[in-house]
């Protein structure tokens, strides 16, 4: 399990905004649920348990632009009515802002005499965005759902997996090879069908005429079906019933790639029975293999092939091309690192379990917020703001200090030049020490008024708290 920042991939990100959109919109026009949410659970629970245990444990580049290009505006200190989602800490002087926003359910009015910190709007604002009762009831209904679908799959993790079934049922567990004719405008039509058990055992092999479609050739090198076989064979919704009572007794499915099961629900839909559905492709991506350069530019089977250093392995016909699909799910479900993955899976799970109990228990305990829950942090502002003035104070009491001193001094040599009769010197002194002290007296008036700030402060904090309230909003 990855923890911290994603890997950026710029090709993957343009591959998701272009030919990924073409590719979801088309498969949901004729897969049931596809793209949905909540039926991941259903079609591939590990699947979906992993993305969602890797979304709170990971995050990307593209997550850190959420707070950016915020503009500073002047803070109010009386009743703020912000509404900013995104926050960014700026100096004491500046408020929150932003372009993203929530609907605040909470309302917190207070009267200060000083301005507080960014630090605690951002508090503030948090207290003011919290669920109210009625949504933590909701959010606390859909946590308990998912605890126990979590928990059921767990139960059933075990015998549900790939590798007890094979070993428990291998009659019972289908591998399906398909051949088609290649994504186009016309669609993906299947040519071949081949359905074997996970012991070898082969069921179903036949080749399809396809309903719309008479040449393909980027796919020809591929299955090597031309035209001249298929332009006689029944076409494979004639077999409709025939799969569907093939595959009902099935305990798994085992495809090449989730393209493959695309193609099969579009010609025979409502045939899968629900059992839990296997893509070798992915399967094989959990081994966590480097694939080496030289099989780059390979079909996925080959590619697999060669990976997996699996012998006497054929391609280039529909049914050479089954028995590679069939040796390589042998050899990928055989492996030792294979097994381990799925172990590294199941705790994944009970990892993923654990946080939404954490999550469950820390949602019964929230309450509606009251004016106690804010207090101390209005608290720790007025101890802020009394340090900060003493602070204040105290820098000036030292300013002061700097003036007075040489202005008593020049004073008292002044009036000693004058007693030896250098009454120009002695003036000139005199009124230079006067200067120094007049400046010196006017930082001590500020450091007084710093002080009985300070004073102010502390005798009436109890009655700006006791003023801080805490409305629900019912109308927003």
């Amino acid at each position: 399990m990855k923890f911290g920042i994603r890997t950026p991939s710029v090709s993957k990100s343009i591959s998701a905004r272009t030919k990924g959109r073409i590719t979801r919109s088309a498969k949901s026009a004729f897969i049931p649920g596809y793209g949905q949410r909540e039926t991941g659970i259903v079609k591939d629970p590990s699947r979906a348990l992993y993305n969602r245990v890797y979304n709170k444990t990971t995050v990307g580049i593209n997550d850190s632009f959420c707070s950016s290009k915020k503009t500073r505006s002047s803070q109010r200190s009386k009743s703020h009515t912000y509404e900013s989602t995104c926050v960014d800490f700026f100096d004491d002087n500046s408020a929150v802002s932003s372009n993203y926003y929530l609907k605040r359910n909470y309302e917190i009015t207070y009267d200060l005499p000083f301005e507080i910190s960014s630090s605690a709007l951002a508090l503030i604002q948090e207290i003011e965005q919290r669920e109210t009762q009625s949504q933590r009831n909701k959010a606390i209904e859909e946590a308990q759902l998912q605890i126990k679908k979590t928990e059921e799959f767990l139960s059933d993790f075990d015998s549900r997996n790939i590798l007890s079934l094979i070993r428990n049922a291998p009659s019972d567990v289908l591998i399906l090879s398909i051949e088609t004719t290649g994504s186009s405008k016309l669609g993906e039509e299947m040519l071949s069908l081949i359905v074997e058990t996970s012991d070898g055992t082969r069921l179903f092999d036949h080749l399809f005429k396809p309903p719309t479609r008479k040449r393909w050739q980027k796919t020809l090198c591929q299955h090597g079906i031309h035209w001249q076989d298929v332009k006689n064979q029944p076409e494979a919704s004639n077999y409709r019933k025939e799969i569907q009572s093939l595959l009902s007794g099935s305990k798994a499915i085992v495809f090449s790639d989730i393209s493959r099961l695309a193609v099969f629900t579009s010609t025979f839909p409502s045939a899968l029975p629900s059992v839990p559905l296997v893509f070798v492709e992915d399967e094989y991506q959990k081994l966590e293999r480097k694939e080496k350069a030289a099989t780059d530019e390979l079909d996925l089977l080959p590619k697999m092939a060669i990976n997996l250093n699996i012998k006497d392995w054929q391609y280039g016909t529909s049914s050479s091309n089954a028995n590679t699909l069939y040796k390589i799910s042998r050899k990928l479900f055989s492996s030792k690192k294979y097994s381990s993955a799925l172990k590294q899976d199941r705790e994944i799970f009970e990892r993923s379990l654990s946080y939404e109990k954490s999550n469950l228990k820390w949602l019964e305990s929230q309450q509606d917020p009251s004016a106690e829950d804010v207090k101390p942090i209005f608290d720790q502002e007025f101890e802020r703001a009394i340090k900060g003035v003493e602070e204040e104070a105290e820098t000036l009491r030292i300013a002061s200090s700097k003036e007075v001193l040489p202005g008593y001094i020049c004073c008292g040599i002044g009036l000693l030049a004058c007693l030896f009769s250098h009454f120009v010197i002695g003036a000139i002194l005199i009124v230079l020490g006067i200067i120094f002290l007049i400046s010196g007296y006017s930082i001590w008036n500020e450091c007084q008024q710093s002080l009985d700030k300070a004073a102010t402060y502390k005798a009436k904090k109890d009655k700006y708290l006791s003023s801080i309230t805490v409305k629900k909003i019912s109308n927003y």
